[in-house]
């Protein structure tokens, strides 16, 4: 009975790839290889996919779906070398074994490949925190660039042999708004959280929640990702409020910016609740389970703004709690400010990456010419 969902779903994609490479024949738009966890129903992917999309227009980004159903679709002149004009890693923390495979079937086509924002570590996806990375050194001179999401993820590509390593952001910072709007009428906490938590930070969240909830604000938890809508569900039940009100986006980040605009505070269980919060100048408490929050938070100059998911990230929890009420006001022109910072290092990068693809269309031109 399975068989029958697989083979809609690869009909599906030989019909969205012949009409990718119809209107690709007929515009001259380049088709760029995306390698990325895309399609999976999780905001922060999503979110990462479309600003990358909008800042290398009018190039169109195709998911890369690894070597079997690459080769499969090469028969068609749908993949390969016939299809593709460069490969883009996008955002999100890819440099790791998990993605390995399917970057190193995209250079074996030999076509010009780019860095948007990725990640260096561990993918949590059953991973363990510290992961190998030496395959990765026989890469560091193959991409044309290389734009990281932050500091940490710029040193150990340096350490890996990468040259001119930039670090651009993570590229969902590239939709912040101009500004963070003015703030509700009620003040307004949004939850996010995925995984389970430690006993000692759960029962600190519960006490915010409830605290905040009883002194008259609105809290509201956003489901982001699998799951959500669950680990939610458990952590207002034991906050004693049940009935507290849980929205669901999954794939448009600017529902979810309109959804924390001029909210006090975005509790960020799923890194990119954070970081789209950011876009709309709301300070984030980043609940820090792996090393891509820290990442992006030195990015940011949010390291104040981590809580471990440990033992003591119930008392982190009340004391960051405590200094972003302090600076409130003072926090969202400073983060609005940053985000549109690495918001203008992404178009320059963008820019870039644009130039270079068409001195390589140019070169190949040539090179058909003499021959």
């Amino acid at each position: 009975m399975r068989r029958v969902p697989r083979v809609i779903s690869r009909g599906r994609t030989l019909l969205a790839r012949t009409v990718l490479a119809v209107r690709h024949r007929l515009s001259g738009a380049k088709i760029l290889g995306y390698i990325g966890w895309v399609g999976h129903d999780n905001l922060g992917d999503e979110a990462m996919f479309l600003a990358i999309q909008s800042l290398l227009a009018p190039c169109v980004l195709v998911p890369f779906l690894g070597s079997a159903q690459e080769r499969l679709l090469g028969m068609f002149g749908l993949s390969g070398k016939r299809f593709f004009d460069a490969f883009v890693v996008g955002g999100g923390t890819l440099v790791n074994p998990g993605f390995w495979p399917m970057v190193d079937a995209a250079e074996r086509m030999g076509l010009p490949m780019f860095m948007f924002g990725t990640g260096v570590g561990s993918s949590g996806l059953g991973q363990p925190e510290q992961v190998p990375l030496t395959p990765w050194r026989t890469l560091a001179s193959r991409f044309a660039a290389v734009g990281v999401r932050g500091p940490l993820s710029h040193q150990a590509l340096r350490e890996l042999g990468f040259q001119s390593v930039e670090v651009v952001g993570d590229p969902a910072l590239s939709l912040a708004a101009r500004s963070g709007g003015s703030s509700r009428g009620r003040p307004r906490l949004i939850v996010s959280l995925a995984g389970s938590l430690p006993e000692a930070l759960e029962s600190a969240m519960s006490r915010l929640i409830a605290s905040f909830h009883n002194s008259g604000g609105e809290v509201v938890g956003a489901a982001l990702g699998e799951g959500d809508e669950e680990r939610l569900a458990l952590q207002f039940a034991s906050a004693g409020l049940p009935d507290l009100p849980v929205v669901t986006v999954r794939s448009d980040p600017h529902a979810y910016i309109r959804l924390v605009q001029g909210a006090d505070c975005v509790v960020a269980g799923r890194l990119h609740a954070g970081i789209l919060a950011c876009c709309a100048g709301v300070p984030p408490i980043l609940l820090a389970h792996r090393n891509k929050y820290d990442d992006f938070a030195a990015s940011m100059g949010l390291e104040d703004c981590l809580v471990p998911v440990s033992d003591e990230g119930g008392d982190a929890l009340r004391h960051v709690w405590a200094r972003l009420r302090e600076s409130n006001a003072s926090r969202r022109e400073d983060l609005i400010a940053r985000a549109l910072h690495w918001q203008n290092v992404q178009r320059d990068y963008a820019r870039g990456i644009l130039r270079r693809l068409s001195v390589a269309e140019a070169d190949n031109g040539e090179t058909r010419a003499v021959s």
